[in-house]
């Protein structure tokens, strides 16, 4: 079967359409994917490995780093996860549009069925235009409806208030997204679509949530199309499964440091970098705590020497962060998992759109305290959150058991069965159909 991915956004949007591909690839698929990157990164490495194709679309998106730090201000300014993903869309989506549109017009061409990211509804156009099965994955389960979760960005009331909450909810989204998308549809001469969370981030045939059983236990009013297969994640080959001498001497040295990252959301300009880091020592050293970074490898050289504070490039999170009292992060899907998967709690500084969600998920599951907001983060309330999950056992002990149950996942595994089951079932239905179908001659 051949099969075209597309996806777009930040790491954390196309890592696990990477780990997607190479599970198809590895199961005896023809695999090509299309990515396009916000920022400049090339997953050549991983299609190659793999041994699937792959295609950088409008990669960069944008390619001075001052520029992204302009728009990552403007989303941290505003506040408000529906106005940044706005701005997110003018600034990020928008400006590359037709030339994902035409990639995905060759992609259906050349496919049997095609998986895209929730957000690519241009993808969802080609599909439906070439009559191609189309397969959506998304990476948070906060964008489907149903009586039994909160809709997010909303106070949870109790459950009497979850239908009303959706309401409000896709009435927003709709409001602000639809006109646009349908726009476009009526364009390339389709039918309006009705609503978008159940008609264009979801797929009519199967819609993969990329989350954890262990966050999240699939609510039994979904239909039977919407399915939860686990976090999509691959090895990273270009990072070490073994600790670099000098981190692990740093370990051995004194008690569990802390580990900060923002991954790709490190600000890129030289100012609002060194602001950053300075923050991080401050706030390491008022919660009396030794502490990890992770850094652009070239900008290590010129920081400040502290010898309760170590630098690091990439690492591979799943060797670090079990040796680590807490991981200080942005919310992002990817790290959150990472954080539970390794058994330690969190402390979250929510910069935009779903990390507020995952923000919240984790101080549900009891592994991490109150979000802080990049906004209004300062070196004291980043300690005081620190001080708090230092002296949780009930955070450790919530991560830990979190941890034993995600052990024996396998997400990639799952969801390629899940497609592989249900290409075997439209392939029965459309024979059966055909059957039906069939001329009766009467001699």
């Amino acid at each position: 079967m051949k099969f075209g991915i597309q996806t777009w956004g930040s790491t954390g949007d196309i890592r696990p359409f990477i780990a997607l591909a190479t599970g198809l690839q590895a199961a005896g698929h023809d695999v090509t994917l299309y990515a396009t990157d916000i920022d400049n990164r090339d997953y050549s490495e991983f299609a190659e490995k793999a041994g699937f194709a792959i295609n950088h679309i409008a990669t960069p998106v944008i390619e001075d780093p001052a520029e992204l730090d302009r728009i990552g201000l403007a989303c941290i300014n505003a506040g408000n996860p529906l106005v940044q993903a706005k701005i997110i869309i003018n600034e990020m989506f928008l400006p590359v549009i037709e030339e994902m549109y035409e990639a995905a017009l060759e992609l259906c061409q050349n496919s049997d069925v095609v998986i895209r990211h929730f957000f690519l509804h241009p993808t969802q156009i080609a599909a439906e235009k070439f009559n191609v099965p189309e397969i959506t994955v998304q990476m948070a389960h906060y964008t489907l409806p149903s009586r039994h979760l909160p809709a997010p960005g909303l106070p949870n009331l109790g459950k009497w208030f979850y239908p009303f909450g959706w309401w409000l909810n896709r009435t927003a989204l709709n409001t602000l997204f639809m006109p646009a998308i349908n726009r476009m549809r009526g364009r390339e001469g389709l039918p309006p679509a009705a609503d978008l969370t159940t008609k264009v981030w979801s797929s009519g045939l199967l819609n993969l949530f990329a989350v954890s059983p262990s966050i999240c236990l699939r609510p039994v009013d979904w239909e039977p199309r919407h399915q939860i297969c686990g976090f999509l994640s691959i090895p990273d080959s270009s990072l070490s499964d073994e600790l670099p001498p000098s981190i692990s001497q740093f370990l051995d040295e004194g008690d569990k440091p802390i580990f900060i990252t923002f991954g790709s959301l490190m600000p890129k300009s030289t100012g609002y970098f060194y602001e950053a880091i300075d923050l991080f020592r401050k706030a390491a050293q008022r919660a009396n705590c030794r502490a990890i970074i992770q850094v652009p490898g070239d900008t290590i050289a010129a920081l400040p020497v502290d010898r309760h504070i170590f630098y690091t490039a990439t690492i591979n999170h799943k060797i670090i962060f079990p040796r680590c009292a807490l991981v200080v992060h942005h919310g992002g899907a990817g790290t959150s998992h990472s954080t539970l998967l390794a058994g330690v709690p969190s402390v979250v500084v929510a910069h935009a759109a779903d990390q507020f969600f995952w923000a919240s998920e984790l101080q549900r599951l009891g592994v991490a305290p109150k979000i802080l907001r990049i906004k209004s983060l300062t070196a004291e309330n980043l300690a005081s959150r620190i001080g708090a999950v230092l002296h949780s056992p009930a955070m450790k002990d919530n991560a830990r058991r979190i941890s034993a149950a995600m052990k024996d996942e396998d997400g990639v595994a799952k969801a390629v069965e899940l497609v592989e089951k249900f290409l075997t079932t439209t392939k029965t239905q459309r024979s059966q159909s055909l059957i039906k179908r069939k001329p009766r001659f009467h001699i």
